[in-house]
This record gives C-alpha cells, structure tokens and sequence, in this order.
C-alpha cells in the first residue's frame, strides 16, 4: 500500500434522513454540510474485539480473538453558527444547517414570514402591527435595523397574534416605524412533550428521525448509520467571537465503503457567520415584558441532550446490538458572567428570600439580516448564589441557571413548552 496515503485534511461530510432504521443496504445522501474540524476523525467508530481468555498447552498460546457487537460509535461535526443567508425580511426558506439541528434537538419552524415595512397604528414597544407578517406564538422575531434609533434590530418574542397585531413577551428598544423592516427567523427547539417526539423516528420524517452519514476523507469513505444527535457544545456567544455549534453523533453500525466518489458532488449551504457584537441581553422576571437589559461579559449555553440506545434484537447489520433511540431528561444551564455592580446591599442577583423568582432571558447576538443569531430561554431558575470574583482583571459576578421549561401561551405547542429556542 506505499505510496497511496492522501492528506488527513481533506475531508468532508454529507447526510441522509433515514427511511427505515440503520438499513444497511442504502448509502444514499442527498446534503452535504461544509464542517470547521480539522479533520474528519472517525477513530470513535470502533467495533470491539474479544479476547476469550482460555487454557493453553504452551506458554503465550492464544486463539484468534473475536468480533464483538457493534454498541455505539461516535464522531463529531462542527459547523458555523451561520443564519438564514438572505433577507428575512419575507418568506424564508430553510437552511441545511436547520435542517439537521431539527434533527439534533428534535424540532423547527420555519413558517415564519416577515415584511419589507411595519403598518403604521398602534406600535409599541410591546406590540408591532403589521397584516404582512406572519409569526409563531412562542418563536423570534427581529424588528428595524441597527442605529435606526427605535428597535435597533433587536430580537422580540411573540406572545399572541390574531395575523395583524403581533404582542411581544419581550419590549423592544423603541417604538417600531413605517418604515422599518419585521425579519423572520428559522426556530430550532428541543423535544419537550415525550408522546410527540420521545422515540426518534426512522421514516424519512423532517425533524426528529434518524440519521445516516456518509464520513468522506481522500483515502477512505465511511458510512455510519442509525444517528442520533448525543451531545451539542454551542461557543461563540460572548461578544467579539464567532458563534459555532459542534454536533456528537453516536452509530449503530458503521464500516468502510467502496466506489464513492470524493469529494462528493453535492453542493454545501454554508452561510457565512458574523460575529457576535451590537446586540442586547434581555433579562427580567418571568411573564414580565419591560425591557431590561444587562451587559454580559461572558455567556456560556450547555445544551442538555438526552439519548438513551434501546438494545435488541432485529438489527440490519452483523453485529448491530443497538435498534432505536429514545430522548431522555439532561438538563440545559446557562452560565452569564455580568460586570460587578457599585457598592449596594441588594445587588441584583443576589438571592435574599425564598422562593426565588424566574426570569426569562432573551440574547440578540447580532442585528446584521441575513446573518442574526437570538436565543430565548423562557423560564430561567438562578442556581447560585453569586458572589463577586475576578475576570480579566475586572470585578465581577457569574450568575447560574437552569433553563426550564415554559409554562405555555394559552394552549399546548412544542414551541410555546420549549425550555430553550434558537432563532436564526
């Protein structure tokens, strides 16, 4: 084999919605994702070997050792924070990107629809009219343009519609205009109701089914199947970085394949990333929509991502112990670092009384269309007691919290429960 070794950097990655669960005779894919790693590292698809152990005649005999079953492999991709890539500022279209987060954390919504201009009436900083636009109860949505002097681009979130009048949770900085835009964005949340999507499916479903991928490198192309999303590290959020979501993904089988053409012929969706800065930090007492910011030095969001293997018999592949998937409870915490405050007895995170009070937290990374990142964290319990510290070189304090899920907006949706919600 001297002389066939190609680069470890070139590489990439496609996928495919399974339509029955690891069917071990389809390496179809049908979307290719462009992947920040340094490699595509597939040295976590190992299939175990077998010693028997045993007696033997001779000193250091043994037998040949044997396969064992496959378990679960793992691999990781990790992609640019990138956002809807166009104007939303009307009907949107969904990105791969969403696509295969919907996959990960179970559900999207893309039916949003935003418009060229607000009506004008009765706007507030609590309410945009506009019969144009059409939003979700619960999801994101981003109104005016940065330096505008009134809604600066930030994020709101719905709380109710008729079509027409679009009522906000979270205030905007100032009274929408005429003339100002109502950006869409592309919702990605967590599974919350178990009967709606506690057991991943594998019927080519567009959300919450899953997964085969197909592990290209200029040497050997790989196919790992039966997918599930087990693990997501999200970093970028804090101002001056570039947002980046890595994705683990743990395989019921796996192997090496021939005759596949590299690089693969499908084109990727990337969209370029923009860099978190000029945004806001929302934060007040839950059901309470005045605007209240704080300006974090640091924030860092650890997605739970619950995912137990169910094993049994009936797999497709030789080995294959492992034959669905079922999302469990992980909790997800959020972690924000905030400048000391001047000398006070009742600094505003510091708990006096019990119980304490939820607050919900709202966090436009970017204002820039096309490009803007929000997350929405509807009920956020603070799980410490902060007391100040030292961060490069300045006082402050780093506030705990549990992201819990939501009491729902007059009736029963995914999105309205939903502990955690990413607009892009």
């Amino acid at each position: 084999m001297a002389g066939t070794s190609q680069a470890g950097a070139l590489g990439a990655v496609a996928f495919e919605f399974e339509d029955s669960f690891a069917d071990a005779a389809d390496n179809s894919i049908t979307t290719a994702m462009l992947c920040r790693d340094d490699q595509i590292d597939v040295t976590g698809l190992q299939r175990p070997m077998l010693d028997r152990g045993g007696k033997f005649p001779r000193l250091n005999e043994s037998s040949p050792q044997s396969l064992g079953a496959f378990g679960l492999g793992t691999f990781t991709t990790t992609f640019d924070l990138g956002a809807h890539g166009s104007t939303t500022a009307g009907a949107i279209t969904e990105t791969d990107l969403s696509k295969l987060l919907g996959h990960a954390f179970g559900n999207t919504d893309v039916t949003q629809v935003g418009s060229t201009a607000v009506d004008a009436g009765a706007n507030t900083v609590a309410k945009v009219i506009d019969a144009a636009a059409t939003t979700s109860v619960g999801g994101i949505m981003r109104v005016g343009d940065l330096a505008d002097g009134f809604a600066e681009g930030q994020a709101g979130v719905i709380s109710a519609t008729d079509g027409t009048d679009h009522d906000l949770l979270t205030e905007l900085p100032g009274i929408p205009q005429t003339s100002d835009n109502f950006y869409a964005h592309q919702l990605v949340y967590p599974v919350t109701t178990v009967a709606s999507g506690g057991i991943l499916t594998s019927d080519g479903s567009s959300t919450n089914n899953t997964l085969r991928f197909l592990l290209y490198t200029a040497n050997g192309v790989f196919v790992a199947r039966g997918c599930a999303c087990t693990g997501a590290t999200i970093t970028g959020l804090t101002s001056g970085e570039v947002p980046q979501i890595a994705l683990e993904w743990s395989a019921v089988s796996w192997g090496p394949l021939g005759s596949i053409t590299f690089p693969p012929s499908e084109s990727t969706d990337a969209k370029p990333p923009v860099p978190t800065a000029a945004g806001s930090f929302f934060i007040n007492s839950v059901g309470t929509a005045t605007r209240v910011t704080d300006s974090p030095i640091a924030i860092t969001f650890n997605v739970g991502q619950g995912m137990a293997p169910i094993m049994g018999p009936g797999g497709e592949t030789n080995g294959q112990n492992v034959v669905g998937w079922r999302r469990i409870p992980a909790p997800s915490t959020l972690s924000v670092t905030f400048e000391a405050q001047a000398q006070t007895a009742t600094p505003t995170y510091w708990l006096t009384a019990n119980p304490t009070v939820p607050r919900h937290g709202l966090y436009t990374l970017n204002p820039v269309d096309g490009s803007a990142i929000s997350f929405y964290w509807p009920r956020l319990i603070q799980t410490n007691n902060p007391l100040q510290e030292v961060t490069n070189d300045v006082n402050t304090v780093t506030v705990e919290f549990l992201c819990a899920t939501a009491a729902p907006l007059g009736s029963d949706t995914e999105l309205m429960f939903s502990a955690w919600r990413m607009g892009h």
